[in-house]
């Protein structure tokens, strides 16, 4: 009788894994930047905050969830939730030294479940 509790309460530890685990569902969406230009960096960020807004040089850029891109370079946002997010780009000459969101190109994104949106520069 008490082996059969104990496989019962085992049994009920490994199925409750399985359900934590996913069972299988898809995850949250991901949007990811490519580099395309061959003389340009780039510069990406997914929901800037104000305070990535706020940057002006690329180490506060970075530091606030911005990420850089050399030519040929990609970067992925991972686990986004489905939905719109506001993506902010821009293409520098490599000798730039200044970092002006406000002259970012920024637009509307759509993140489906389990997907990944493809963004070129």
């Amino acid at each position: 009788m008490f082996k059969h509790v104990v496989l019962s309460m085992a049994l009920m530890v490994v199925l409750g894994s399985v359900a934590e685990a996913g069972g299988g569902s898809k995850s949250n969406g991901s949007i990811r930047f490519t580099n395309k230009s061959s003389t340009k960096i780039g510069l990406v960020a997914v929901n800037p905050s104000e305070s990535l807004k706020a940057s002006t040089n690329a180490s506060e850029f970075t530091a606030r969830g911005g990420k850089i891109l050399n030519p040929g370079e990609s970067t992925e946002f991972k686990n986004l939730r489905t939905g719109s997010h506001t993506v902010a780009t821009a293409l520098v000459d490599p000798d730039s030294t200044t970092v002006d969101v406000s002259s970012f190109n920024v637009t509307s994104v759509s993140v489906a479940k389990g997907k990944r949106t493809q963004i070129n520069l």
